[in-house]
């Protein structure tokens, strides 16, 4: 709520302040998501949580019937991409892996700790 007090009072003029919650309209919150998206100065799911925190501060005063409208109804949150898109061996796999190893018992051994304990190649 500070960041976008701060942003408010940095992008309104004397002649069109933003004094109350009431006052706030879906077009000032609009640009203001406008601005994290492309500002480029916080990450994707930064930007959400703030437009969430938002949603929800306008959505208790609205419950509280201190404004008549909620201004962010309208506003989207960005999408974003899976960031832990982690493949697994099928246990088909790890036992080829096994039996190829039959003879190497220290292999064996590593592999059997990799397998295990989840690690991964770049963990190496």
């Amino acid at each position: 709520m500070e960041r976008f007090v701060a942003w408010l009072n940095e992008n309104t003029t004397k002649e069109d302040p933003h004094t109350t919650p009431g006052e706030i309209g879906r077009v000032t919150v609009k640009d203001y998501a406008q601005f994290l998206k492309t500002s480029g100065k916080v990450a994707p799911a930064t930007a959400n949580r703030r437009i969430i925190s938002l949603r929800a501060f306008f959505t208790f005063l609205l419950d509280k019937g201190i404004i008549a409208t909620n201004p962010t109804t309208d506003v989207k949150t960005k999408s974003i991409q899976k960031q832990n898109d982690i493949k697994w061996l099928s246990r088909n796999e790890v036992s080829k892996l096994f039996h190829a190893l039959e003879t190497a018992p220290r292999d064996k051994a590593i592999l059997s700790i990799l397998v295990n304990c989840g690690l991964r190649v770049s963990d190496w």
